[in-house]
């Protein structure tokens, strides 16, 4: 096999559980003390910080009639605590790899099963009507999506396939949470759903697919732009530095295998780049979502 040594090329593509942040350097580590530090912020905010009456408690308190059993408006709080926990770990574990000599892997196997309690809860969670069940059974497959490519990236480091799954389907899981929110709580008559009983209307659910569907093709638009762009701006160098190679080691005839380890060469300015074009496909797909949902609800 042929070795490419030119300087341009720079490293081949290996996956990783977590990136750096702009351009700021990789060693201070601040996607994994996000998501440590965030995390009990967030279990914080669901079962105390958010309700007006004071902590959610699980169990009811002694002197009352159901002293020690679960309070049952309260567990969809705990539910939706649930998946924070795995995240923490995740980051714990991001953060051991960098500074001791973990099994190759193994924080992506982490953030894969984090991804995997997040689609379970989800998948699990408890429903009410059934747009509600639609909306949550959609978020579970955007998770579920994301756990399979967190899992391939981890069998595969060195393939690129596995990370373009990952980004959208957690692009899609982020838009769909505010999809979600303005379905619910936007006032929106179009997704209400009672005609007579809460719940005996089964178009809302119907058009939750729908409106799902042109999120994903959106954020598929998004990413396959930024691909284009990426491979206009990296792509002529890195053919020229492969010329420059072949012309330096006299090799002929390794044009597939060459062009196998171009598509794969993947430096860290390159990384830093995609994650800024990356944060900003999400801002665009955020606020291209209101207007579409308007449009979709009212039918225009």
């Amino acid at each position: 096999m042929v070795e490419l040594s030119h300087p341009s090329l720079g490293e081949p593509y290996r996956s990783t559980s977590w990136h750096r942040v702009l351009w700021l350097p990789r060693a201070w580590l601040i996607e994994p003390i996000i998501k440590v530090v965030l995390i009990p912020v967030g279990m914080t905010s669901e079962l105390l910080w958010a309700h007006t009456t004071g902590y959610r408690r699980l169990l009811c308190p002694a002197g009352t009639e159901r002293a020690g059993h679960i309070i049952g408006n309260h567990i969809n709080n705990w539910q939706h605590a649930a998946m924070y926990p795995a995240f923490l770990v995740s980051g714990i574990t991001d953060i051991a790899a960098h500074y001791f000599d973990l099994p190759p892997g193994i924080d992506k196997v982490v953030l894969g099963h984090a991804y995997l309690v997040e689609a379970m809860l989800m998948g699990l969670h408890k429903k009410h009507t059934p747009l509600d069940t639609s909306v949550h059974e959609l978020l579970f497959y955007a998770m579920l999506a994301t756990c399979v490519a967190v899992f391939l990236e981890a069998k595969y480091p060195a393939a690129f396939g596995p990370s373009f799954l990952r980004a959208a389907a957690q692009l899609t899981q982020g838009v769909w949470f505010f999809a979600a929110a303005y379905i619910g709580w936007g006032g929106n008559p179009a997704w209400k759903e009672t005609i007579h009983t809460p719940g005996d209307d089964s178009a809302p659910a119907i058009a939750a697919t729908v409106v799902f569907l042109k999120v994903i093709i959106l954020l598929m638009c998004c990413m396959s732009a930024i691909w284009l762009i990426m491979y206009r701006l990296y792509r002529p160098d890195l053919a020229r530095a492969e010329r420059d190679a072949l012309a330096v080691q006299g090799v002929k005839g390794g044009g597939t295998e060459l062009s196998t380890r171009r598509r794969g060469m993947c430096d860290e300015n390159e990384h830093s780049v995609i994650g800024v074009v990356a944060s900003g496909v999400t801002l665009m797909a955020v606020a291209a979502l209101v207007p579409m949902l308007i449009r979709a609800t009212r039918g225009g």
